[in-house]
Formats: structure tokens, C-alpha cells, sequence
């Protein structure tokens, strides 16, 4: 029903003052003019004190009216949604905010049992809930999956109390999907996050912002021999237990914020780049460690270093090439030996040091490297920059990828030219002096028999002069016993000289 307009209401309020004012003078009379003017006075202090409430009431009323609307605005547009139910389920009143949530509108909810929003499975948990809503006074909770026929389902956070008579309950919807999804989310990113942290191959430790750990995975108990949580990081995996100088947790670390360290007498002597990040861990400040071995690349980088300046200062060429021939490297031994600088022949084909005459040497050492052969100390002549042959000494080498298939050559060149050439003349003297020993020999060889000769003259001089009986002109004492064998022991072919 609607109000009555103001003047409506006042006209009214008019007739029925002025029935009464006539009443009351058809019982008293003023007895005097004085009392006339006195009750005339009054009249117009009470019309004033009457105009004035009537001034005050109408203020009281718009307050009451503009909080009525204020109080309707914010029960309808409520965020929750608000609903008297009676103790079998059946909405009596809702929100506006209440039939949005249901797809609704007001007045087709009113009378329907709230019970039936929900699935049929989640019926029979309404209801106990409804019963412990009627049975206590205290504020009850339940949250509730509903299916509203003109929406999508959603999960609703209700909370009820009875009121005074005990004969309905108020009751409040929140619609928590949203929260739900969040927190269902949140639990599979956790359990994502703890499989991930778990499944990590590298050792990695969680600590507070004082160094103590608070989480490790498989492979970080794994590399100290037991679960340590609670001690302090460095205690566990420095060798010496000591916090190194330039621990980043010296300085708070933002949250997402990352500072890698090298850090070498780790884990039993051996080096390792330790990767901190800023995060949240279990609602405060932490930092992630993440350990990475490096020792074995340093070890490799160190000896890399060692070949690359063997191979810079090498005298030898050491050229790198692919299976088709193509120069990948060429490193200072090569300019020098063969005159081409690195940028001129890397990318060029090897063929071009090799003369046509032998360019079918090629084919056979690449066919050895593809069956993953090596070729060793292989003698032949190649072509410098200048058009000279110079000889060579070649040793070749498959490169082959980690799947052990061959992708390249490693060659190394030596210059022997010098070498065959102090080799040519060696075997020249060696072949002239051999021919002057042969020489000098044949001389020794005339000079003994003649030698012999005259000695074997003497003797028989000798020997006759002793059948004359005359004395021996001639003293041999050093061939008394060796002359005889001597003599006989001269190589056959001797030159003789004719007998005196």
C-alpha cells in the first residue's frame, strides 16, 4: 500500500483537530474577556509549537524515508546474498544479489525450497545442515555446490542462524567459485612446485634469510649423506664450514632476484656455481640455492686452454676440416708452413694445396677417416701459397659427435723438407764414403800382400844364409810364430809380386 500524499495527511489531521477543539468548547466557555484573550494566546503558542513538531516530523520522515532507500539499496545490492528460509528450506525473502546468483528473478524464487539448488548428491548435506542451523543458535557454516537452472554451476559459502522464534533462519551466500578455483589451483601449483623441486637433477637446498635450511631435495641429501634441516648452510657443503666472503646472503635478496657465486672447496674439493634467488617460502623470505658442478668444466676448460695454445704455438700445421674437405680451422703453423693466412683459407677446400697428380691421395685418406681410421706419418709433397712442392708428413684423425658418428678431420702437417733434404744428403755421404772405404781397403789389402812379399824374401835369404852357414842378414823376431799363420791367413786373391 502506498503512503498517503503530505497534504492529504495534514487535511485529515486538520478535521480531526477541529472536531475536537469544537468539542472541548461545547464544554468550556470562556467566563471573561480576559480568559478569551488568554485561551486566544495559547491557541496561537500551541499552533506554533504544533507547526514546529509538524516541521520536525516532516524532517523525521524524510531521514527515515532516505534511510529506508539507503538500508533497501544496500540489502539488495549487497555483495552476499541474503535469504530468510523457514525450517523446511523455503525461501520466504531474498536480495536482489540472492536471485543474480540463482538466475532468477525475485518473485519466481520466493516460495521454491533453497534445498533443491543443490544436486541431488548434495541434497541430503543441506538439510543436515539446515537441522543444525534449527537446533542451535549459534552462526552455522556449510559450503555447497548449487545448480541454478539459468547460470552455471557454483560453489556457495553459506552461513545461517535462527532467528529469536526459532521458526526462520537468516541465511548468507557467498559465491566462492572463483575462490575455490584459486585454492584448487594453488594446491596443484604447490604439488607441481614440491615435484619439480624434487625432480631438480641438481642439488638445491631452500634457506632462510640467516642461512638456515629449510628445505632440500633428493639431490641435495643425496650429495651431504642425510637431511640437515635446520643447521646452517655452509656448516653442510663448504669444506672448511665456514661462510665464504662474499655470500650473497650478507645482502637481502629481493624477492625474484637472482646472484650466482663460483665457489670452489665444496662437497669434498670440488667446485661449484651455487645460483641464489629471492623467494617466498612457506609465508616468509627465503632464498632458493641451486648447485651447479662445475669442476669438470673448469678441468675441461682449463685443458681446452692448454691445446689451444699448443695448437697456436705448435710448429706443425693442425687444420680442421670437414668429411668434403672444407677448412673449419687453421691455426699459425699452418700460415707459416704453407703462406696462407687463416681468413683466406678457412671456408676454402684443402684440395687447393694438393698438385693434380695427387689429388687421388685425398680421396683415399678421407675414406679411411669415414670408417673412423686414422692415418699416421703419411710422406708426400703439398703446395705452398708460392707454387713451391714442400714435403710433408700427415697425420689424420676422425672428429666424431657425441653420438660417436665422424663429422670431420683433424690433420696435422709437418714441414720435412729440411729433413729429406739433410736426409738426401746424409745417404749421399753416406754412399761416397762407402765407396772410399772400398777403395781404401783394395789399397791396404795391395799394400799388406807386398808387404808380405818382401818379408816372405827375407826369409828364405834367411834361411839360406843359415844352410851356408852364413849369418842372417835380415832380424824378423816379430814373425817367429805369427809369420807362418799370417802368411797363410792373406786373402786368397792378394796381388802377388814375382819371387826374387
Amino acid at each position: 500500500m502506498k503512503p498517503a500524499p503530505e497534504k492529504s495527511r495534514a487535511a485529515i489531521l486538520r478535521a480531526k483537530a477541529e472536531a475536537q477543539l469544537k468539542k472541548q468548547n461545547s464544554t468550556r466557555l470562556p467566563q471573561s474577556e480576559d480568559q478569551v484573550r488568554r485561551l486566544q494566546q495559547e491557541l496561537e503558542v500551541h499552533q506554533i509549537e504544533l507547526e514546529m513538531q509538524n516541521e520536525e516530523l516532516r524532517a523525521a520522515a524524510a531521514e527515515t524515508a532516505l534511510a529506508l532507500e539507503q538500508f533497501t539499496e544496500l540489502y539488495d545490492f549487497a555483495p552476499a546474498g541474503y535469504f530468510t528460509l523457514t525450517e523446511d528450506g523455503t525461501i520466504r525473502q531474498l536480495n536482489l544479489t540472492g536471485a543474480q546468483f540463482l538466475g532468477a528473478a525475485r518473485s519466481h524464487l520466493i516460495g521454491t525450497s533453497f534445498r533443491l539448488l543443490a544436486g541431488e548428491g548434495d541434497r541430503k548435506t543441506f538439510s543436515h545442515f539446515l537441522a543444525q542451523v534449527f537446533g542451535s543458535p549459534e552462526i552455522q557454516h556449510l559450503r555447497l555446490p548449487l545448480q541454478p537452472k539459468n547460470r552455471p554451476p557454483l560453489i556457495a559459502r553459506l552461513e545461517a542462524r535462527r532467528d529469536a522464534a526459532g521458526t526462520r533462519c537468516r541465511l548468507v551466500m557467498i559465491d566462492v567459485t572463483a575462490q575455490v578455483q584459486a585454492e584448487r589451483l594453488a594446491a596443484e601449483t604447490l604439488a607441481l612446485n614440491q615435484s619439480i623441486l624434487a625432480g631438480i637433477p641438481n642439488a638445491m637446498e631452500i634457506v632462510d634469510l640467516t642461512g638456515n635450511i629449510l628445505y632440500q631435495n633428493e639431490a641435495m641429501i643425496k650429495a651431504v649423506d642425510r637431511p640437515v634441516l635446520g643447521q646452517k648452510c655452509w656448516e653442510v657443503y663448504a669444506d672448511n664450514r665456514q661462510q665464504c666472503a662474499h655470500c650473497p646472503l650478507k645482502q637481502p635478496l629481493g624477492i625474484g632476484e637472482l646472484k650466482t657465486t663460483e665457489v670452489g672447496g665444496v662437497l669434498g674439493g670440488r667446485t661449484f656455481e651455487i645460483h641464489h634467488i629471492g623467494i617466498k617460502f612457506q609465508g616468509r623470505p627465503a632464498v632458493m640455492e641451486l648447485f651447479h658442478d662445475i669442476t669438470e668444466r673448469q678441468q675441461s676448460a682449463a685443458a681446452n686452454t692448454r691445446l689451444a695454445a699448443i695448437v697456436t704455438f705448435s710448429q706443425d700445421a693442425i687444420i680442421s676440416k670437414n668429411l668434403d674437405g672444407t677448412i673449419t680451422s687453421w691455426n699459425p703453423g699452418a700460415e707459416k708452413i704453407f703462406g696462407y693466412p687463416a681468413a683466406e683459407m678457412v671456408g676454402a677446400n684443402i684440395r687447393r694445396l694438393i698438385s693434380p697428380d695427387r689429388q687421388a691421395e685425398e680421396e683415399k685418406i678421407l675414406a679411411t677417416i669415414a670408417r673412423g681410421e686414422a692415418v699416421e706419418h703419411f710422406e708426400t709433397v703439398r703446395l705452398t701459397r708460392a707454387g713451391r712442392l714442400i714435403d710433408v708428413s700427415v697425420t689424420a684423425s676422425p672428429i666424431k659427435d657425441e653420438t660417436g658418428q665422424v663429422i670431420g678431420v683433424s690433420k696435422v702437417a709437418r714441414n720435412i723438407t729440411e729433413r729429406k733434404r739433410a736426409s738426401e744428403k746424409l745417404k749421399t755421404q753416406a754412399e761416397q764414403l762407402a765407396r772410399s772405404n772400398e777403395e781404401l781397403t783394395r789399397f791396404n789389402q795391395l799394400m799388406v800382400g807386398r808387404e808380405m812379399h818382401v818379408i816372405e824374401l827375407k826369409q828364405e835369404i834367411n834361411d839360406l844364409c843359415a844352410r851356408l852357414g852364413r849369418p842372417q842378414p835380415y832380424a824378423l823376431e816379430f814373425m817367429d810364430a805369427a809369420a807362418p799363420e799370417t802368411v797363410q791367413n792373406l786373402p786368397p786373391d792378394l796381388p802377388k809380386e814375382p819371387s826374387l
